[in-house]
């Protein structure tokens, strides 16, 4: 292959890529506390088509996320963190090269963990013979204890 077919080639393939690139778009914006209205780091988005994810972010510092390389289309974008619900936003059209800016403002959420038993005894026992009783302390009981003693 001579040189200026090389040339000719590596040129082709620059200009495509170039293009491919113009079509791209970006999405950005931010993730805030809707009661506080302070920013979440750390809170994930991601942009979803067809109910799979085709790109994410993260929440920087300052709440503000981006999403760069949007390929033009309809999507669902979704925002989440831990702690706090899912923010959804349907139907988000991202034109070619657009820059498309969501807010999102997420509610706390309660975490539903399962309960956690706790048993000690100064030697190995089978859970059947052992001499205390045994329970689970719910979330609502610990409450009222912590109440009783204030």
């Amino acid at each position: 292959m001579n040189r200026h077919a090389l040339h000719a080639s590596l040129l082709v393939i620059t200009l495509c890529v170039s293009v491919g690139a113009q079509d791209a778009a970006i999405v950005t914006g931010s993730v805030t506390d809707a009661e506080t209205g302070r920013p979440l780091v750390g809170a994930n988005v991601v942009v979803v088509s067809q109910g799979e994810a085709v790109l994410g972010a993260v929440s920087r510092v300052d709440g503000r996320y981006t999403v760069r390389g949007v390929p033009p289309g309809t999507y669902t974008v979704t925002a989440s963190h831990i702690g706090f619900g899912v923010h959804t936003k349907k139907e988000v059209v991202v034109g070619k090269g657009a820059l498309v800016e969501l807010a999102f403002a997420l509610m706390e959420a309660e975490l539903q963990l399962n309960p956690v038993t706790v048993t000690a005894s100064p030697r190995s026992e089978r859970l059947m013979d052992a001499p205390a009783e045994i329970g689970v302390l719910e979330k609502e009981e610990k409450n009222d204890d912590d109440e009783k003693d204030a």
